[in-house]
C-alpha cells in the first residue's frame, strides 16, 4: 500500500471508529438507555478515545504482518533519549502554566484554582499517563504511524499544520459529549493550542529520533497544562503558551538543525 493511501486509510478508519461511537452516545439516546453507555465513564468512550492506537495496530499488522507490527511496537522502547529532555519539557509546561497563571492574576483576569498540592503533581501527572485515553491512545497512531508518513512528502513544520489541523478537529465529538474533559474547554482556543503543540512535538519527534515515549509524556503534559489552565483563562494566555510552544519548537530546532524546518524522516520500522 503507497504511503498516501495507508495515511488517507489511518485517517478515514481513526475517525470512523471515534466519530461513529462518540456520535452515537452523543446523539443517540436510544443506544446510550440500550447499553448502558451513559456518562464519561462509557468504555465506548475509552474505545473512541483509543481510535488511533487501534487504528494504526491493524494497519501495520495487516500490512507488515506479526514482524512488522513488532518493529511497530518496539518504538515505544525508545526512550533513552536523555534526561534533560524529559525535565526540559516538564519545567517548560509547568513553567507556561505558572507564567499564565500570574499574569492573570497581575490583570485582574479569573484563574481557576489548581485543586491538589505540589506534593501530588507527579503522582496525578502519572495518573494522567495510564488512565486517559490521550497519551496510550492516540500516540501510536497520531506520532507512530501518521508523522512520519506526512514526512515523507512534506517539510516537518507542513506536516505538523496539517496533523494539528486533523488531530484538532478529531475531537469535535468530545465537546459535545457532556462529561469529556473538553467539553468544559472553548474549541477554537483548544484548536490553536493543539496545532501550536503538534509543531513543538514534531520538533520534539524529530530532535530525539522519533522517540514515542517522550511524545506521550509530552501529550501527557498537555492534558495535564490543559485541565489547569485552558479552563477559565483568559484567551490572552493561551496566545501566549501558544507562543511559547512555537519558541521551543524553534530552540529545539537551532539547537538540532532539521527539527523542524528541514525535511528529516525516522524511519516508519525496518525493513522486513
Amino acid at each position: 500500500m503507497k504511503d498516501s493511501r495507508l495515511l488517507l486509510t489511518f485517517f478515514g478508519l481513526t475517525f470512523l471508529i471515534n466519530w461513529g461511537l462518540w456520535g452515537l452516545l452523543v446523539f443517540s439516546p436510544q443506544f446510550r438507555l440500550l447499553t448502558g453507555a451513559v456518562g464519561p465513564d462509557s468504555p465506548l468512550l475509552y474505545i473512541g478515545g483509543y481510535a488511533p492506537t487501534i487504528a494504526a495496530v491493524f494497519l501495520v499488522s495487516w500490512i507488515y504482518g506479526p514482524r512488522g507490527l513488532k518493529s511497530f511496537l518496539a518504538r515505544l522502547l525508545r526512550w533513552n533519549v536523555g534526561i534533560w529532555w524529559y525535565v526540559g519539557l516538564i519545567a517548560l509546561f509547568v513553567g507556561m502554566d505558572l507564567f499564565v497563571r500570574y499574569l492573570t492574576i497581575l490583570t485582574g483576569g479569573y484563574v481557576p484554582a489548581i485543586g491538589y498540592s505540589l506534593a501530588m503533581a507527579a503522582p496525578l501527572a502519572l495518573l494522567t499517563l495510564v488512565s486517559t485515553t490521550g497519551p496510550l491512545g492516540e500516540e501510536l497512531g497520531w506520532r507512530g504511524l501518521a508523522l512520519p508518513l506526512l514526512q515523507r512528502r512534506y517539510s516537518p513544520l507542513a506536516a505538523s499544520l496539517i496533523l494539528g489541523c486533523i488531530w484538532g478537529a478529531w475531537h469535535i465529538p468530545a465537546f459535545l459529549f457532556s462529561g469529556s474533559p473538553q467539553s468544559v474547554y472553548s474549541f477554537p482556543l483548544y484548536f490553536i493550542y493543539l496545532v501550536c503543540g503538534t509543531v513543538l512535538m514534531t520538533a520534539v519527534y524529530n530532535a530525539t529520533g522519533g522517540s514515542l515515549p517522550l511524545a506521550i509524556i509530552v501529550h501527557g503534559l498537555f492534558n495535564l497544562n490543559g485541565a489547569m489552565t485552558i479552563n477559565g483563562i483568559e484567551p490572552l494566555g493561551i496566545f501566549i503558551m501558544c507562543a511559547v510552544l512555537l519558541a521551543a519548537a524553534y530552540l529545539i530546532s537551532l539547537r538540532k538543525p532539521g527539527a523542524i524546518f528541514t525535511r528529516w524522516l525516522p524511519a516508519l520500522m525496518p525493513p522486513l
